[in-house]
């Protein structure tokens, strides 16, 4: 008998978590034909942002975002000006409706990546070069993350011996590079 309750609490818990979730697929309108939207990241509930990629698997890297400010109901979308079209996007972290940050990396020789904001919804951006990235051709930006507008870090791979990651206790204004013996 408590073999058989003990099973019937354990299916009920399945049913209880077996909620239907669906998704609904909506178009960003990107300036780019064939695009994905390689990451997503959501400020609120109604807040989102994304950055563009090609959608045919070859590797190209558009930059272009796309906001929605209606849960991705409706999309607005632009051009990001970074200054050279050999850097490319590889994350982007949204604060607010009008703030977001993106990680950059080199895509080809003699440019250095970084971490790049708008505070203007997407009609500029700006980069942040106190998380330098240029500690020659070692390093390369993947990440950038904030856990409220101030508390931020970003993280790249490996460049002169340790990974290169940085935090921020002010928005980005400055960024800090985590020491090697600060690393696990």
């Amino acid at each position: 008998m408590k073999k058989l309750l003990l099973l019937s609490f354990i299916l009920l818990g399945f049913v209880s978590k077996a909620q239907q979730f669906f998704w609904e697929e909506k178009a960003t309108t990107f300036l780019t034909p064939a695009t994905n939207e390689t990451k997503i990241s959501y400020a609120d509930a109604n807040v989102v942002w994304v950055f563009a990629s090609a959608g045919d698997g070859s590797g190209d890297f558009y930059q272009q975002w796309g906001r929605s400010l209606d849960g991705g109901e409706t999309w607005t979308v632009g051009n990001i000006d970074i200054g050279s079209t050999d850097l490319a996007i590889g994350d982007i972290c949204a604060i607010s409706a009008t703030t977001a940050y993106i990680a950059v990396f080199p895509n080809a020789a003699g440019v250095t990546g970084g971490i790049w904001i708008t505070t203007d919804s997407g009609a500029t951006w700006q980069r942040q070069n106190t998380a330098s990235f240029n500690t020659g051709t070692d390093s390369f930006t993947n990440v950038v993350h904030f856990w409220d507008a101030n508390k931020g870090m970003c993280m790249g791979d490996p460049a002169s011996g340790y990974f290169e990651i940085y935090t921020t206790t002010n928005g980005g204004t400055n960024w800090t590079r985590v020491p090697s013996a600060n690393i696990p």
